[in-house]
């Protein structure tokens, strides 16, 4: 698309946690436009099924799961849903995290946790302090992480304000 000035997808890994951040930014020149990340389920075995709400989503298989929590720079509307191909092709689901109102400048924020099927779910807050910064505080078991996000420019920037493990 000749009008798409930057798209970025960062990550940040913090193993000890264990839990995954991503950033993922989409900068357009002139035209505003609607933006979504999808989070695509393991499912070749038909076991891979997802839950949501309205800012969060877990993706579940047999003995495991995955907790994420998300935020962006506008309404977000996160929602379960498969790719439009007939089922004996297989069933491809996947979690849709959706900007569906159009803007030049879109930023979403996702911090999840991988977890045992019965694990307790870790405590994870995304506030976006001002119109550019987002701060998060996770709490999984004893462990504790604090970061502060910034979206300026091309690419985002963090800095770790915390870290217990």
């Amino acid at each position: 698309n000749s009008d798409v000035k930057s798209v970025t997808r960062t990550v940040i890994l913090f193993q000890e946690i264990p839990c995954i951040i991503v950033l993922d930014k989409l900068i357009k020149k002139q035209y505003p436009s609607t933006f979504s990340a999808r989070w695509h389920i393991e499912n070749k075995d038909n076991e891979g099924t997802s839950r949501t709400s309205a800012n969060s989503f877990s993706i579940i298989r047999p003995g495991a799961r995955f907790y994420a929590v998300c935020s962006a720079s506008q309404k977000l509307k996160i929602e379960s849903a498969k790719l439009p191909i007939p089922e004996k092709e297989g069933v491809y689901p996947y979690i849709n995290v959706a900007l569906p109102e159009k803007a030049k400048e879109s930023f979403i924020v996702m911090v999840g946790c991988p977890l045992q099927e019965r694990e307790t779910q870790p405590q994870i807050t995304i506030k976006q302090t001002d119109r550019r910064t987002w701060h998060v505080d996770l709490v999984h078991g004893t462990k504790k992480l604090k970061l502060d996000i910034f979206n300026n420019g091309k690419l985002p920037e963090f800095e770790l304000k915390a870290i217990k493990v």
